[in-house]
């Protein structure tokens, strides 16, 4: 007895894509945890007044972004990643 990858007791992996759920009103959402939370400008250093200047424009265009596959994060600098507390001896 063989052990088969085909079969009608083989389950079938499903990818479901979670583009469809990024809607304007949980961008919206999104944002307003950012402000409360005071959140700091990202890597692009633009603040949080900067990008609710335009909001609305900013945030149809992030998600029309993340939704086509074109968004890709910029990557942290490495005295980010690699930065630990460094201590006096």
């Amino acid at each position: 007895m063989g052990f088969h990858w085909k079969g009608p007791n083989v389950a079938k992996i499903k990818h479901h894509s979670l583009t469809g759920r990024i809607t304007l009103p949980l961008m919206q959402l999104a944002f307003r945890n950012v402000r409360r939370n005071r959140g700091a400008a990202g890597i692009d250093r633009e603040s949080i007044a900067a990008f609710a200047s335009n909001l609305e424009d900013n945030l149809l265009a992030l998600m029309r972004r993340l939704k086509d596959g074109s968004y890709q994060p910029l990557p942290f600098p490495s005295r980010w990643r690699n930065s630990r507390p460094r201590f006096a001896h």
